[in-house]
């Protein structure tokens, strides 16, 4: 993707993740017909099919009306968020980015419709049951944010009593409620001011929708005990579905926890996954809350055919895949729920972090990114890509360049797959653009190509040992792993 459009699709900031992403490339489903990721959606002719369980394997469900609009575009998030809204601090280009609010505090409110079962009521989560999940200091989410932002960043608030909406989740059309589409005055028992974050749980038996941050100021008219919310107000919107899909499979969005998938193969899908030590709904949370912390990207990858990715290779011999990066959980986190060095820089969470300017060559020891001691990642700017931005451009985007860094081996967020502990021998690399984050295959595998599609293969992306890279841009080579695990290797800033 070119910087003009990065920087055109980052400045709209729309945060849509469904619950979990869908990423793979598939062939035109039909009802019945095997397909290959559980959860994937597609859209074909009006019709919304997804990929779900049933006892002969993963299969398209029956299409459902998908409506769209015929002049202008229909919104696919509960609300737009505009460049103003996001608070982003003004750095000089090797500067570290002003560190995100602490203690952040959240106000969680429940959400209930009128065509819910009563039965499935009885089935949703308490408020307590959403303060273990989210608030209390031994859950997973906290762990996680600990470890993440090195004792940094504190998430603190509260569970609100959950509120009956008059009005129903399920359209007949088949779309779900977004309150982008029809103005909602929600009525809550306390005051949310001097929340950060407003976090609406709406709970259903139909359908699971999407999760998405969004605020106020564009496009939506949301309203809490009849005035309309400001537009600053950041919010999150966190769907849970407890019930059946038409094949009868249990789905519970909320205690479910996610699964991993083995190397990529043809009979992958088919093969017992790993479950993890967290839930789809912990999970999506973190994604969409480093989304309202500022980080209005996800991290992604970039691979080409058993080559190493260029610009100038044919689109036939490469894939530009958002979610990507299964080892970040700004990307799909398939492999690992992680999270880059990069972003931390970008979140302010880590100062320990070098420089390679134009002409330089230089030789760096990393520690992991989950380190506490030790230079976590290196960063590379393109003089020319920061020399082509405007000045308000460059206060916002800290990218346009590469970003090394190496990944952890025993991390606890890992799913602890063999393949997926070897990609810590060595460097991982990333194309930086505005501030979205493109991981490369750093050992190219060829494209993967199946009777339903192509999928890139990104089991294997480090830079081992008696390896190197050059892309024309940056080279990179000696690279040495040490007792310790850290990894030591020169790189030249060419361009």
């Amino acid at each position: 993707m070119k910087r003009t459009q990065s920087i055109l699709l980052l400045s709209l900031l729309i945060f849509v993740t469904q619950l979990p992403a869908s990423t793979s490339i598939a062939a035109t489903p039909k009802t019945g017909a095997k397909c290959s990721k559980m959860k994937q959606v597609q859209v074909v002719n009006g019709l919304r099919y997804t990929c779900i369980k049933s006892a002969g394997g993963l299969v398209w469900s029956k299409g459902v009306t998908f409506r769209t609009a015929t002049s202008t575009p229909t919104p696919t998030s509960i609300c737009e968020i505009p460049p103003t809204s996001v608070k982003i601090s003004k750095p000089k280009i090797a500067s570290l980015p002003k560190r995100v609010k602490s203690p952040y505090r959240v106000a969680i409110v429940p959400l209930l419709f009128k065509d819910t079962a009563s039965d499935a009521i009885a089935k949703f989560p308490t408020g307590l049951d959403i303060q273990r999940q989210i608030l209390d200091k031994d859950s997973f989410v906290q762990s996680w944010l600990t470890d993440q932002s090195f004792g940094s960043f504190v998430l603190v608030g509260k569970v609100f009593d959950a509120v009956s909406i008059n009005q129903n989740f399920l359209y007949p059309n088949g779309e779900t409620f977004k309150n982008d589409k029809d103005p909602i005055d929600i009525k809550i028992s306390e005051s949310y001011q001097g929340y950060d974050l407003l976090m609406f749980v709406p709970m259903n038996d139909k359908r699971l929708g999407g999760a998405n941050a969004f605020t106020n100021a564009h496009k939506c008219n949301l309203r809490i005990n009849g005035n309309l919310v400001p537009a600053t107000q950041q919010m999150l919107w966190m769907p849970i579905r407890i019930g059946s899909d038409e094949f009868g499979n249990s789905q519970n969005s909320f205690l479910d926890q996610e699964e991993t998938y083995t190397r990529a193969t043809e009979k992958e899908f088919e093969e017992k996954t790993r479950k993890t030590s967290y839930t789809y709904f912990q999970s999506t949370f973190l994604h969409e809350l480093i989304h309202t912390l500022g980080y209005g990207a996800h991290a992604n990858s970039r691979t080409a055919d058993g080559k190493v990715y260029t610009e100038s290779l044919p689109s036939s011999e490469k894939i530009e895949k958002e979610y990507g990066n299964l080892f970040d959980v700004m990307g799909s986190g398939e492999y690992m729920l992680g999270l880059s060095s990069y972003i931390k820089y970008v979140l302010g969470w880590s100062d320990r972090f070098g420089n390679v300017a134009f002409g330089e060559t230089k030789t760096f020891t990393l520690s992991h990114n989950e380190s506490k001691q030790g230079l976590i990642g290196i960063r590379m700017v393109n003089s020319d890509y920061q020399e082509a931005l405007s000045p308000d451009e460059k206060l916002i985007f800290w990218g346009g360049g590469y970003w090394i860094e190496v990944l952890p081996k025993n991390s606890k967020y890992s799913s602890r797959l063999d393949f997926v502990e070897a990609n810590s021998e060595g460097i991982v690399i990333h194309q930086t653009e505005a501030i979205s984050a493109w991981l490369l295959d750093a050992s190219p595998n060829p494209i993967r190509k199946y009777n339903w599609g192509t999928a890139p293969d990104t089991s294997d992306v480090v830079l081992r040992e008696g390896q190197s890279f050059n892309d024309g841009t940056i080279s990179i080579t000696n690279v040495k792993v040490q007792s310790t695990g850290q990894v030591t290797f020169t790189v030249s800033k060419q361009k």
